[in-house]
């Protein structure tokens, strides 16, 4: 059960770790964002890593949700077309409605100073998950590989700013460029996972 405090600190860490590296953001930062005395960090979560190791097992918990959720969904899909469309249009919404989840897991990704363990662990159960879903024509492997590099692809275009996806798109608002961006990552899903017939 959490209380208001514990969720005011995860989401100050997630401000603050979506937009600095792990080794940026001190306890003294935290407390400051949520508004919140020092001892009392350490009361709900004793270290800096015990609390990041909180925001981030929360996260990986709520993209475990979302798959449930789409996988629900999908088990009345025709086809794996309609999968990957209806997969991409999901995680789309989730990365777009708050993007510092997935600022974070991008973070980690290429930030040494941060334990990685948890996201390693999640990032493989997810792997493993789309190899198992998708009947592709590419050896496992290769198709592993190419999902890894299509979700950071991935990641990192969604939580960009929305006026760079603006100009990107050659599109004035975000609701012109957001089916632009919707239907570049379904063609590029596609290219990814090469279905087989």
């Amino acid at each position: 059960m959490t209380t208001k405090t514990h969720d005011q600190l995860i989401n100050a860490a997630m401000t603050l770790f979506a937009a600095n590296d792990y080794g940026n953001v001190t306890t003294r930062k935290i407390v400051a964002e949520a508004g919140v005395a020092l001892p009392t960090l350490h009361r709900h979560f004793d270290t800096k890593e015990n609390l990041f190791r909180a925001m981030v097992k929360e996260t990986c918990q709520r993209l475990d949700g979302i798959r449930d959720t789409l996988l629900d969904q999908l088990s009345e899909a025709d086809n794996h077309r309609q999968i990957i469309e209806a997969a991409i249009r999901t995680f789309l919404e989730f990365a777009v409605s708050d993007p510092r989840p997935l600022r974070v897991l991008v973070r980690m990704s290429s930030d040494p100073t941060a334990p990685r363990d948890q996201y390693t662990e999640s990032r493989d159960q997810f792997l493993n998950y789309m190899v198992e879903l998708f009947p592709s024509k590419l050896p496992t492997d290769e198709l592993r590989l190419r999902l890894q590099f299509f979700l950071l692809g991935f990641s990192r275009l969604v939580t960009a700013d929305r006026q760079e996806i603006c100009a990107i798109a050659g599109k004035k608002s975000w609701k012109e460029a957001r089916p632009v961006l919707e239907e570049m990552l379904i063609r590029m899903a596609y290219d990814t996972v090469e279905l087989a017939d």
